[in-house]
C-alpha cells in the first residue's frame, strides 16, 4: 500500500473513545490484499479512473488453521477476507488477546480505509489496499 515496510504502524491525529476515555488511533497496514483484490472489489469497487477512498469497519480475528501460519489473523470487511496482520503483528495480536482473557477471540469494529483500485484509460491498473485504524493503546501492542 505505502513504500514503507508491510505492517507499519503509524500515528494519525485522529481519535476514537472507549468508554469514557478518548485516545488517538493508529493507522495499521495489512499485508496480503494482492490476494483478495476480487473482495476488495466487491466492497469497494467498481475501479473508477481516480480511484477510490471507502472507509468501512473490519475485523480481525485468528485463523489456527492456516496452512502457513498457525498465528494467522485474517482481516475481513463485510465478511470477506481482504489480508492479514503481519507475522509480527499477529503474534503480538496474540498476546494481547491472552492478556485481556480473549485468546482466540476476534476484535471488532475496527475503522479500515480502502485506498487504490484504480484504472486510467491507458490501461493502466493500480490494486486496492487496505489501512486498519485502531485505538493507540491497541496499535502499541502491535509494535511488540
Amino acid at each position: 500500500m505505502n513504500s514503507e515496510t508491510p505492517g507499519n504502524v503509524v500515528p494519525i491525529n485522529d481519535s476514537v473513545r472507549i468508554g469514557d476515555s478518548e485516545t488517538k488511533t493508529v493507522r495499521v497496514d495489512i499485508v496480503g490484499e494482492a490476494s483478495y483484490q476480487p473482495a476488495l472489489d466487491r466492497i469497494a469497487g467498481p475501479k473508477s479512473e481516480d480511484g477510490v477512498s471507502v472507509w468501512k469497519t473490519a475485523a480481525l480475528t485468528p485463523e489456527p488453521a492456516n496452512a502457513y501460519d498457525k498465528n494467522a489473523v485474517m482481516v475481513t470487511i463485510d465478511s470477506l477476507k481482504v489480508g492479514y496482520l503481519s507475522r509480527r503483528q499477529a503474534v503480538a495480536f496474540h498476546a494481547m488477546m491472552a492478556d485481556a482473557g480473549l485468546q482466540g477471540e476476534a476484535l471488532t469494529e475496527i475503522k479500515a480505509h480502502i485506498i487504490g483500485g484504480w484504472r486510467r484509460p491507458s490501461g493502466s491498473e493500480g490494486h486496492y489496499g487496505v489501512a486498519l485504524y485502531v485505538p493507540e493503546i491497541v496499535a502499541s501492542r502491535l509494535e511488540d
